[in-house]
């Protein structure tokens, strides 16, 4: 349904400027008197900081009859484009992209020049600052890694590319990106979009793997960590498992061979440790039959 659109400009006394577009002028600009408050861009801050809302002016530069939301926002991405090279202007972004924007973007997070983060939007200002928000308290790797470092002003983003698309190019270009970038040890995408549960697993697997390679001995004592919690809460599967590997290594000479060679090292390895215990078993038996 047709409305009434408006493209308007907020001029702070200083001459540093901001456009944008609203089909409800009166609301917009009460929202924006709201927002000086605890807003985060540019153009917020800088009137929050140089005497507030009483020093802007208000102007409308268009209003028409608008048949919809699309054709508002491409009209103040022209209006924006006009002036977004002067250094008064404090749009953070050229034209009125938002989440129901034709155009589609692949972003790069880059975290204290090292840990790599890539993701879609089709709003790119709107985006970053929810990833500025959630790097605060939110407890994803991605997040740990931005708090762990600096917090977010170690973050620099990055519009890799950015062209009309449906969500569903969107979406498979980004899975694209992902797995590109995959082999990168400093990524820090959980795993690639838009993949079936055996890609996501298969990619899992191959993490996992990969991770163990570089921490053996850790990957090592959290893999005897979790044995030992499995037996302790599953008490009758645990004796049914070990029949079972007992009764196919009885079977097979190699597996008996290498359990004999393993047990023969292992003696070899600990034989003071072992020989300690059982000076202390016969002392302990010892006490128990004087007494």
């Amino acid at each position: 349904m047709p409305f009434t659109a408006t493209v308007y400009q907020i001029t702070h006394e200083d001459g540093f400027f901001v456009r944008g577009s609203t089909s409800n002028y009166k609301n917009r600009m009460k929202n924006h008197k709201q927002s000086l408050s605890d807003g985060n861009s540019d153009f917020q801050k800088y009137v929050r900081e140089h005497g507030g809302w009483d020093k802007v002016k208000k102007e409308i530069l268009k209003q028409w009859k608008c048949p919809d939301e699309t054709s508002m926002f491409q009209e103040e991405g022209r209006y924006i484009d006009e002036i977004y090279e002067d250094p008064l202007c404090l749009n953070m972004k050229r034209a009125g992209i938002t989440a129901r924007s034709p155009v589609g973007k692949l972003y790069k997070l880059l975290i204290a020049d090292k840990w790599e983060y890539y993701g879609r939007t089709r709003d790119d200002y709107h985006r970053f600052a929810a990833h500025k928000t959630a790097s605060k308290t939110k407890t994803s790797e991605l997040y740990k890694t931005i708090r762990d470092n600096g917090g977010w002003e170690s973050v620099k983003t990055e519009i890799i590319r950015e062209w009309e698309c449906s969500e569903l190019e969107l979406k498979e270009a980004e899975d694209a990106l992902i797995r590109e970038k995959w082999e990168n040890e400093f990524i820090l995408n959980s795993i690639p979009a838009s993949t079936t549960p055996e890609q996501n697993r298969e990619l899992s697997n191959a993490r996992v793997k990969k991770w163990m390679e570089a921490h053996p001995e850790e990957a090592k004592e959290q893999s005897r960590v979790r044995a030992a919690k499995w037996r302790e809460l599953n008490p009758e599967k645990s004796k049914e498992v070990q029949a079972r590997f007992r009764e196919k290594r009885d079977s097979n000479p190699e597996m008996r061979e290498k359990r004999i060679q393993y047990m023969k090292e292992y003696r070899e390895k600990h034989r003071d440790e072992q020989n300690a215990k059982k000076r202390e078993k016969r002392a302990l038996a010892k006490e128990q039959t004087v007494s």
